[in-house]
């Protein structure tokens, strides 16, 4: 090679380091993934919330749709063939996705914040939050980790505690958070759900209470102290107003409530109301049916499930095809949840 070349090539090589050295730009960091040092607390807070909406929005609400009986699987239909059967042990993977949520996600994220933040709204917040998450894993789970939880590597297999020993655990928690608050913190967190007003957090978590010390008494736990602490909640009456509700959801790709989400994206209509709600809502005449489901195509009538069946009933009929089978019940209105916000506490579960 030429001289005159490789003097040239060195100089563009000496160059290039002087840039690189005075950028102090590492090539093995990814720029699409910042470390959580570099996310700011007011950034992971949001990431919490969306966390929980995507549990309590999705799995747990299928889940719940089908053990109150709402909905059931289309007959020719296979996605949730187990909770349709009610084919639940500890080999399924049922709550899987929403056990990684909640805590690789939700209160991992809440952790950081809390390890972080020295503002006592911002803590609060997040303990709120945080008991929230948690007894919503109780509730489906009956138990799990808290007490050895969120150690890490340190401790891989922790412990699982009983329902009590957290729902007590998590309203202590409430408790010491509320008594540190100085008011004259603001809040610095980025909170699209209760919009970094502390007064609603604080309902919120009256609120929180209100549910666990109702269901402590419905357990027999401490039933004297614990009606005494509800009649105080009442009595102080500082709950919140209107409903809790993770709201960000628009009618566009991407951007959809998560359970229609699940539906668009499978390509698929798994779900068709269940009888027992049929039937009721025939039976009052309630005219809300004709709100959540659609008559069935085979004759116009709202025709439900029969809930664990995984139906062949159209067989007694002598219709065998897909097409007649799904014809004979009455489907649900996937489009209502197109950008339906998720329920974190509704006033109406308040007020009854």
């Amino acid at each position: 090679m030429h001289r005159k070349y490789m003097k040239k090539i060195l100089s563009i090589a000496l160059s290039s380091a002087l840039l690189l050295t005075a950028c102090d730009l590492d090539i093995n960091d990814n720029p699409n993934f910042p470390s959580s040092t570099d996310v700011t607390t007011d950034l992971i807070f949001p990431s919490a919330e969306n966390f929980i909406a995507d549990v309590i929005g999705d799995d747990m609400f299928t889940n719940a749709g089908f053990f109150a009986q709402y909905f059931e699987q289309m007959p020719t239909a296979n996605q949730y063939n187990d909770l349709a059967e009610l084919n639940i042990n500890e080999g399924k993977n049922l709550f899987n996705r929403d056990y990684r949520l909640i805590y690789a996600g939700a209160l991992t994220d809440l952790k950081d914040i809390m390890d972080r933040s020295t503002s006592t709204t911002d803590i609060f917040a997040c303990t709120v939050l945080r008991a929230y998450a948690l007894q919503v894993i109780v509730d489906c789970q009956g138990e799990a980790p808290y007490t050895e939880a969120l150690q890490g590597a340190s401790n891989l297999n922790p412990k699982w505690d009983d329902g009590k020993t957290i729902y007590e655990g998590v309203l202590a928690e409430l408790d010491e958070a509320e008594d540190n608050i100085d008011f004259a913190d603001v809040m610095t967190l980025t909170d699209p759900m209760l919009q970094k007003d502390i007064y609603k957090w604080l309902g919120f978590a009256d609120a929180l209470r209100l549910r666990m010390l109702l269901r402590l008494i419905d357990g027999n736990v401490n039933v004297e102290t614990n009606i005494n602490k509800v009649k105080k909640l009442v009595a102080d009456d500082f709950f919140f107003s209107g409903d809790v509700t993770w709201n960000v959801y628009s009618d566009a790709e991407n951007q959809y409530n998560p359970w229609f989400d699940c539906k668009n994206t499978l390509g698929a209509s798994n779900h068709c109301a269940a009888f027992p709600i049929v039937a009721y809502m025939t039976y009052t005449e309630d005219p809300r049916i004709s709100y959540a489901m659609d008559p069935c195509k085979y004759d116009n009538s709202y025709t439900g499930q029969i809930p664990g069946s995984k139906t062949k009933t159209p067989g007694w009929l002598g219709l065998t095809t897909s097409e007649y089978q799904d014809d004979r019940v009455s489907n649900i209105k996937y489009d209502l949840f197109r950008a339906a916000p998720v329920y974190f506490y509704t006033q109406s579960e308040l007020q009854f």
